[in-house]
């Protein structure tokens, strides 16, 4: 099982989360490295998952976005979506973002998996971890373009692109970073 990792783990002070190829997520001691659960998805979780107090949040290829409560790795909600769910979440405050392969970028409430906003303005997959700074989420897509959206409301704020047509050149596998108002990313080109 644990040859078939692929995602990156995610840990609190006792306990590592990691998924893997086989659809499941696995919460091990973080002292011992002995398995305390398994969770089951129906499909491969490429999705790094993002710990918030008692809850582990992840996104799985059968579509959902799961969030367990990450000392027993049972189900708290999880929410469907329309294609696979690739990209990692983003926790900042109350509420997860997380993109898919359904062109969507969303915002949930960690406590209900609650739909707070919807960002349906994508033309590829988002894969990738996402950036908050400065209220903003900053993140790639399949799409060549960078994006910049209201962490409020999920509002447009920028897209950038290098002005090239391959797909391939998109920044949507680089993690930004950002300081003194100037993101930075590494893209294929």
């Amino acid at each position: 099982d644990e040859a078939n990792i692929i995602s990156t783990p995610a840990f609190t002070k006792d306990r590592v989360f990691v998924g893997n190829q086989l659809g499941r997520m696995n919460g091990y001691s973080y002292k011992t490295g002995k398995r305390k659960w398994t969770f089951k998805t129906e499909g491969a979780v490429f999705s790094s998952p993002a710990v918030s107090d008692d809850r582990l949040l992840f996104g799985s290829a059968d579509g959902y976005v799961y969030c367990l409560d990450n000392k027993k790795g049972k189900l708290i909600w999880k929410y469907k979506t329309g294609a696979a769910v690739l990209g990692c979440p983003l926790v900042h405050g109350d509420t997860v973002f997380i993109g898919g392969s359904d062109h969507h970028y969303r915002a949930l409430s960690i406590r209900s998996g609650v739909l707070i906003w919807d960002f349906d303005g994508l033309q590829g997959p988002v894969v990738s971890t996402p950036l908050w700074y400065e209220g903003k989420l900053i993140f790639g897509a399949w799409d060549r373009h960078l994006y910049a959206l209201s962490g409020t409301n999920g509002q447009l704020l920028w897209k950038w692109n290098n002005g090239s047509s391959v797909r391939n050149y998109s920044p949507a596998s680089c993690i930004p970073v950002a300081a003194d108002g100037v993101v930075y990313i590494m893209a294929p080109d």
